[in-house]
C-alpha cells in the first residue's frame, strides 16, 4: 500500500512511521485538515473529538455512500444532540451510481438511495418556479463539463440532466478523433456497432459473455493501436473497455493479455465511475434475451456513456437493447446522427409510441379514479 503512495502523501498520513497507526488526539487537534474515509471517521468519534473542533465536514462522492455511512462524521463529529456546530458540504452526482447495498431488506428500507440523492429531491434544493434558479445558500451546481466532446455528452445531458450541463472541454483534448475514416459520421465521435452475437454462459458461472462482441472489441482495439487515429499514435493506456458482466470482463482481459495489451483498462461500470479515458469501448453483452437485465439501470447507463473524452464505441444488439426506453433513445440518437455500423436493423418507434400512450392512459386513469373518489366523498358529506 505504501509503495503506491507518493512520498509527500506518506509524510502526512498515519503511515509515516512505516506502519499503520492511529494518531493521538493531540496530533489530530494539531492539524487544520483531517482526511479519512467515512468508516475511518468512526475512529474520530471513538476518540471523543470535541464537537466544536471542526468547522467543516466535507463528504466527497456522497452520492455513492449509504446514508448511514454519511451520518458517521455528521452525527459523530460536528453535531451534538441540540445543535450543528459547523458547515456540512455534500458533493457528488446523484445521477450516477449510488451506494452498493447487497441486502434486499436494506434496499427496501431506502439504503440504496444516498443522502445526497434524497436531499436533492426535496423542494429546498429544487429550482424556484418563479426565478428558475437554485437557492445559492444551500446548493451549488457545477455544470461545466471539461471531459467529453459535446456529442458524447449531449445524450446524457438531455436525458438525465435537463440540458443543464455545459460542454467546456478543450478542442485539443476532444476533437482529434473527428474525421477518422472509421466514423460513420465524420463530425460525430460515437460509433454504435450493431451486432447479433450470442449470449452465452459457462457451466460454472452465473455471469454472461458474448464472444462476437469480444471479437469486435478486439477488432477496434487492434485497428486503433496499429493505425492510430488521424495520424495520432494511440497508447494502450488511452483505451478503456467497459462491460456490465463479470465473465465478459474476464474474457476481455484474457484477450488483451494474449495480445500483450496489458495497459488497457477493462472493468465494470462501477470500476470506471469517477474515471475517464480518451477512448472508451462499451460492450453490452445482452443479445436475444427478453429484457436488458440490469442494463436498464439508468445510473449505470449514464456512467457508461460519459467516461469517454474523444471517442466512444458502443457494441450491442439493437433489437435487444431497444426493449429498454433509455437504450432505445440512445440508439435513436446514434441513428439520427448517422453513427450506426454493422448489422442493419430498424428502429422500433411504433413499439415505444404504444408504450408511451399506455403510460399516459394509465396516468389519466389514475387521475380519473382519484377524481371519482373525491366526488363520492363530497357527495357523502353533503348527505
Amino acid at each position: 500500500m505504501m509503495a503506491d503512495m507518493p512520498f509527500r502523501l506518506v509524510e502526512c498520513s498515519n503511515l509515516n512511521t512505516g506502519t499503520y497507526r492511529l494518531p493521538s488526539k493531540e496530533e489530530l487537534y494539531g492539524r487544520r485538515i483531517v482526511i479519512s474515509t467515512l468508516t475511518s471517521a468512526g475512529k474520530l468519534v471513538q476518540a471523543r473529538i470535541k464537537p466544536k473542533h471542526f468547522t467543516f465536514v466535507f463528504i466527497d462522492e456522497c452520492g455513492s455512500a449509504t446514508e448511514a455511512s454519511a451520518l458517521v462524521p455528521i452525527a459523530g463529529i460536528i453535531t451534538t444532540q441540540k445543535s450543528i456546530n459547523g458547515t456540512i458540504v455534500l458533493s457528488g452526482d446523484p445521477k450516477q451510481l449510488g451506494p452498493v447495498t447487497r441486502s434486499d431488506f436494506a434496499a427496501s428500507m431506502g439504503l440504496r438511495i444516498s443522502m445526497l440523492e434524497r436531499l436533492m429531491n426535496l423542494p429546498l434544493y429544487q429550482k424556484d418556479p418563479e426565478t428558475n434558479r437554485y437557492n445559492a445558500k444551500v446548493i451549488i451546481k457545477l455544470l461545466r463539463n471539461y471531459r467529453s466532446h459535446e456529442a458524447i455528452l449531449s445524450f446524457s445531458n438531455e436525458r438525465f440532466y435537463q440540458k443543464e450541463l455545459q460542454p467546456c472541454a478543450s478542442p485539443d483534448d476532444v476533437d482529434w478523433a473527428l474525421g477518422w475514416p472509421e466514423l460513420p459520421s465524420a463530425r460525430f465521435p460515437i460509433i454504435f456497432e450493431s451486432t447479433m452475437g450470442k449470449l452465452a454462459r459457462e457451466k460454472d458461472s452465473t455471469s454472461y459473455y458474448n464472444q462476437k462482441e469480444i471479437e469486435l472489441v478486439e477488432f477496434y482495439t487492434r485497428q486503433i493501436l496499429s493505425d492510430g487515429i488521424n495520424g495520432r499514435s494511440i497508447e494502450q493506456a488511452a483505451i478503456g473497455v467497459i462491460s456490465p458482466y463479470k465473465k465478459q470482463c474476464i474474457k476481455l482481459k484474457q484477450m488483451c493479455q494474449r495480445h500483450g495489451w496489458n495497459e488497457i483498462d477493462v472493468g465494470s461500470v462501477e470500476a470506471f465511475q469517477g474515471r475517464e479515458k480518451p477512448i472508451m469501448i462499451l460492450t453490452t453483452v445482452r443479445s436475444g434475451a427478453t429484457g436488458v437485465g440490469f442494463l436498464s439501470n439508468v445510473k449505470r447507463l449514464n456512467v457508461a456513456l460519459t467516461r469517454a473524452k474523444a471517442l466512444l464505441v458502443v457494441i450491442g444488439n439493437p433489437e435487444t437493447l431497444q426493449q429498454d426506453p433509455n437504450w432505445f433513445e440512445f440508439i435513436r440518437y446514434c441513428f439520427r446522427a448517422g453513427a450506426i455500423r454493422g448489422v442493419k436493423f430498424e428502429l422500433d418507434e411504433k413499439q415505444h409510441q404504444v408504450k408511451e400512450l399506455d403510460a399516459k392512459d394509465a396516468y389519466l386513469t389514475l387521475i380519473q379514479e382519484k377524481l371519482d373518489n373525491i366526488i363520492k366523498h363530497m357527495e357523502a358529506v353533503k348527505m
